[in-house]
């Protein structure tokens, strides 16, 4: 497919308005094409089904990012399952003249107090462990649950919530709908990015420095002052505390999926089982805080780029 759409293509750069000579694309897809992510997907496919024929491995991809999961009580069974397994996307990488970033390839260990306990590699380059990875948006850690994302969506909150401070003023600035309405898109957008997937594994003093959060912005946005009950500053705001917003935003995520064929409603069911809080209302927070509970997790984030060839452009 790929060599079919590169048929009879030629590309060129441009610097400072002076172009180079054109080049034959004999593989690999321009990037910036409309086809490209299409052509993509359908490459890295293959990649997948081999991936899928792994027991006790999972794995993800979101555009050319990578990632995936082993989970076990053992570490030396991790070690012996990921390397063989990076070994293989290696290989594979080279048949339709792709490669694997080693520079942007990282793992955790969830669980584990020590660093440094895995010895993995892609080709020739040791990989580095991360102790707080991001993906996609989500600042994880290997205890305590998801404090470190929660402390960045809080200070990002904060000093959003300066400026919008700043402007704000009962006397000349525009009606609390407005405010309402910057604040919702400025900051409360911020914080919420993804927020079904993790609110209900914080712990109840995170959740509280993000329910402040929400109390401090209905106090600018109705303009009463501070000392003001937080939900009487909800009410004049028009806000709903955290904890109903993220009930509100999984629920609706759940039903989503579920309106979908099949295959959605299985992975709704695995997110969602019965007992997850968007069904039964709780008092208290008994989900687990500490990923050490349920064993050793290992996530790699692999970056996958098209291979540059003397005679290709990719």
């Amino acid at each position: 497919m790929d060599s079919g759409f590169s048929a009879g293509a030629y590309g060129a750069g441009e610097v400072n308005n002076t172009l180079s000579e054109d080049i034959s694309l004999t593989c690999g897809v321009p990037q910036g094409s409309v086809l490209g992510p299409l052509l993509f997907i359908a490459t890295v496919d293959s990649l997948s089904k081999r991936l899928n024929c792994i027991p006790g491995l999972k794995h993800g991809f979101f555009a050319d990012d990578l990632t995936i999961v082993c989970e076990s009580t053992d570490r030396s069974a991790i070690q012996k399952a990921i390397q063989p397994r990076l070994d293989c996307i290696t290989r594979w990488s080279e048949e339709p003249y792709m490669e694997v970033s080693p520079e942007k390839t990282e793992y955790t260990l969830f669980g584990a107090r020590e660093t440094n306990l895995l010895s993995l590699k892609v080709g020739e380059t040791m990989l580095k462990e991360v102790r707080t990875p991001k993906l996609l948006g989500l600042t994880m850690q290997p205890h305590k649950g998801l404090s470190k994302h929660v402390q960045g969506a809080k200070a990002v909150a904060e000093a959003r919530l300066l400026q919008l401070r700043a402007v704000a003023s009962p006397e000349w600035s525009p009606d609390r709908e407005r405010w309402r309405a910057f604040y919702r898109a400025l900051v409360q957008a911020k914080v919420c990015y993804g927020i079904a997937s993790w609110w209900f594994v914080t712990s109840l003093s995170d959740r509280e420095r993000l329910e402040k959060v929400q109390a401090q912005a209905a106090h600018i946005v109705s303009g009463i002052p501070k000392a003001s009950n937080r939900n009487d500053a909800l009410c004049e705001a028009r806000l709903k505390p955290m904890n109903e917003v993220a009930h509100r935003r999984a629920l609706e995520y759940h039903l989503r999926l579920k309106a979908k064929e099949s295959t959605q409603e299985k992975l709704a069911k695995s997110i969602f089982p019965p007992e997850h809080p968007i069904f039964v209302r709780r008092s208290g927070n008994n989900l687990p805080q500490d990923f050490s509970d349920t064993g050793w997790f290992v996530i790699f984030h692999l970056c996958v780029a098209a291979k540059t060839t003397p005679h290709s452009m990719s």
